[in-house]
């Protein structure tokens, strides 16, 4: 529905979150093929403390333009599972996770050459736990993003963490093309997925999404 939609205004700003919503799910497959991981509000207490956040003041040095802009973080909380189906699952045992989406007051979406940015932070109980979980990523990828045949989606890498997965997704709402790149990236016991977005024609720059994951793998600590 919100790829079709002939609306304007919030509506826009209600299917990126969507949509947002749906990638987290699938790009965070990192438990077993009947599972994939997100970051949701899982209704039980959260292992501990949750992993740190990077600041809006080092984000901005890196996205100049969001020197002014404003940032949503959520609480600390369980890392909560998503079947095969897309639905809720189960939360993972020992694991705690946070985000953060940073945007500019004017142009919450973002455009190629100022994105809006976001990023999930997560602890597991073992470095060997996180590896173990990274290496399940992709089931529910393709169960619930690349079955949609109005999403397009190519791979890239990057030199970040231990392990890594990034994809850019491409789609069309309301003749307009909302491209989103996202990285998946493992050091140690941490997680973090990192997405940035814009509506236009271009992908947001490799460079400084690199550098921002990078951020978020050192905040997260």
């Amino acid at each position: 529905m919100c790829l079709n939609a002939e609306a304007h205004g919030p509506i826009v700003f209600y299917c990126l979150g969507m949509i947002r919503l749906r990638t987290r799910r699938a790009l965070l497959a990192l438990v077993v093929p009947a599972l994939a991981v997100t970051l949701l509000p899982s209704g039980v207490t959260a292992a501990g403390p949750g992993p740190g956040l990077p600041k809006l003041a080092a984000v901005a040095r890196i996205y100049p333009h969001l020197a002014d802009g404003q940032v949503t973080r959520s609480p600390a909380d369980g890392v909560s599972g998503v079947r095969a189906n897309c639905e809720d699952g189960k939360v993972i045992e020992g694991a705690v996770g946070r985000s953060a989406s940073y945007s500019t007051k004017r142009h919450p979406v973002g455009t190629p050459r100022n994105p809006s940015v976001d990023t999930s932070t997560m602890r597991f109980g073992s470095a060997d736990r996180a590896e173990m979980l990274m290496n399940r990523i992709g089931a529910a990828f393709a169960d619930c993003l690349l079955g949609d045949s109005s999403v397009r989606v190519t791979e890239f890498t990057a030199p970040v963490g231990d392990q890594r997965f990034g994809y850019v997704l491409r789609m069309d709402i309301m003749k307009r093309t909302l491209i989103m790149r996202w990285l998946v990236a493992r050091d140690g016991r941490y997680v973090v997925l990192t997405g940035a977005s814009s509506m236009g024609k271009k992908t947001p720059a490799l460079a400084p999404f690199v550098r921002f994951t990078r951020l978020s793998l050192r905040a997260a600590r």
